[in-house]
């Protein structure tokens, strides 16, 4: 069925939650997982202009994005730990971007056939019954996606 998932890690117990149900979903198809992790920088303001949409300012500092990139790699590491598997190939990520823009597009890149994600993440409360990325990625998403409770 499904042979080819990616599953959205963004550091929550949700998302941790959803590697382990792909796992399981893998291992029973023997297919594979591919755990991302995406960073959104904060809003930036040095010309006058928030910086909210998926790609990058030029000002960020290089030093910033590899911060941001060895932090998102510790939460890749620990959710690969947790859920590791002997039967089920596990590949990890880390974008820059809107979280839900960066999902779709890696989905739709790498022939995803499935998105696997937590309801809610770590963010506040952008969305009270489904989290607001997760809500993104059912709209915006070209394949299936699996919300984990």
């Amino acid at each position: 069925m499904f042979k080819k998932i990616l599953v959205a890690i963004d550091g929550s117990e949700q998302s941790v939650k959803a590697a382990r149900a792909a796992i399981d979903i893998a291992s029973k198809n023997g297919g594979e997982i591919h755990l991302l992790h995406v960073v959104r920088p904060p809003a930036f303001d040095y010309s006058g202009v928030d910086f909210t949409g998926s790609m990058l300012p030029p000002e960020i500092p290089d030093y910033l994005i590899d911060e941001w990139s060895k932090v998102g790699q510790l939460i890749l590491d620990k959710a690969r730990k947790e859920v590791e598997s002997e039967d089920v190939q596990t590949t990890i990520e880390v974008g820059m971007g809107d979280p839900a823009q960066v999902i779709c597009d890696t989905a739709e890149k790498g022939n995803y056939e499935l998105i696997v994600m937590g309801r809610r993440g770590v963010g506040g409360l952008g969305g009270l019954l489904l989290g607001s990325v997760s809500n993104r990625v059912l709209q915006l998403a070209s394949c299936p996606v699996l919300i984990v409770h």
